[in-house]
């Protein structure tokens, strides 16, 4: 078997579905429905697309007393300022709620309008974008109505929109969140991540950081990682998903494979510490371009690290690593599969208990270049 498959990025999907850790819904979703007169009054799920708009989203809402899912694509949101859309939504039991490539007027404007789902449980934000900045009064101003209790949030946008998830007040308390996905962490942002672990250690159970973009000067911000010493809290986590991404000029990041290490030192210290680790699967997001390399041909004495760190008796509850290499176009899948034989050569241990998996995925770009 190969391990090659092809992903293009043409597909009229958000982009979180080329996530490797996002998790696809079950065959069992219920139908996704228009807001129209032809949905049924017990719909459980609504799309509200970029033609959905007016009277026809105002006349019809209230009707759908049931709805459990809804969906917000290519919208723009201050459509709904109408006091009846509003009050329609928050009588309905809403438990997962999807925005992509929306528009809202303001940061304060999202947030407003979380509220409107009490009993909101899972949110996914991607490509979303603001019309203007939230005013100092409004950053200041207190929600009376205190903000739904979630249980996953995904936010794949390319700016700090992650910062809300992870506050405790933006988006809604903290404290029952299982699973978080967030996407362009910088270097600077480790902090807020680490104080964000910590809070959720009751909680958390399954954590993903995509595009790990490290922006600053090349040289000081390689130092500045090979000194850093910051270390997350990782010993109450099912399941953790890294996504090391970009080129060099963005990361400032000559060999990225740095990064790696930082995650295995994570892992090693934790092992140390005796605690009781509670890790089932481990994905790693790495990738080959033109421009730069994401795994060094000879990067082989890595893997045998993280193949020793994981079968050690800390880990008893260990079952599985993948390792997703992204080739990104125009270089054939083929260049990613030395890496990936080097992979499977220098973790033994794994594979010797079928607890190893890499594949190599093409990735078409419209354009020549890696995000």
């Amino acid at each position: 078997m190969s391990g090659i498959c092809l992903v293009s990025r043409r597909l009229i999907l958000p982009r979180w579905h080329f996530s490797s850790c996002n998790i696809a819904r079950s065959h069992d979703f219920p139908i996704l429905w228009s807001p129209t007169s032809a949905a049924p009054d017990n719909a459980l799920a609504l799309h509200v697309g970029p033609l959905d708009f007016g009277m026809s989203v105002i006349e019809n809402l209230p009707r759908f007393r049931h709805l459990q899912h809804i969906q917000f694509e290519k919208y723009t949101m201050a459509q709904f300022d109408d006091r009846r859309i509003t009050d329609a939504l928050s009588r309905c039991p809403v438990k997962t709620a999807s925005f992509t490539s929306s528009t809202f007027r303001n940061r304060h404007h999202l947030y407003t309008f979380l509220r409107h789902f009490p009993m909101l449980e899972e949110l996914s934000c991607a490509d979303l974008h603001f019309k203007a900045k939230t005013r100092p009064r409004e950053a200041r101003e207190i929600v009376q109505r205190i903000g739904p209790s979630l249980r996953k949030v995904t936010i794949d946008n390319d700016d700090d929109l992650w910062h809300a998830a992870l506050d405790g007040s933006s988006f809604g308390p903290i404290d029952k969140l299982q699973k978080v996905t967030i996407m362009d962490v910088k270097l600077d942002d480790l902090a807020k991540v680490d104080q964000f672990l910590r809070r959720t250690k009751n909680s958390l159970e399954e954590f993903s950081m995509r595009h790990l973009h490290i922006l600053g000067h090349a040289r000081g911000t390689h130092m500045r990682w090979k000194a850093l010493r910051e270390h997350f809290v990782l010993s109450h986590l099912r399941r953790l998903c890294v996504d090391i991404h970009g080129k060099e000029k963005n990361t400032g990041l000559p060999a990225t494979e740095i990064v790696l290490k930082w995650w295995l030192s994570m892992l090693q210290d934790a092992a140390k510490k005796d605690e009781a680790l509670r890790l089932e699967n481990l994905t790693i997001t790495v990738g080959v371009a033109r421009s730069v390399n994401y795994i060094q041909r000879a990067g082989g004495s890595l893997w045998q690290e993280l193949d020793r760190c994981l079968t050690q008796n800390q880990f008893s509850s260990f079952k599985s690593l993948r390792v997703v290499i992204k080739v990104f176009s125009p270089l054939l899948p083929q260049r990613g599969e030395s890496r990936r034989q080097m992979i499977l050569d220098n973790c033994p241990r794994l594979q010797e208990k079928g607890m190893i998996d890499v594949v190599v995925q093409s990735v078409e770009l419209p354009q020549e270049s890696v995000e």
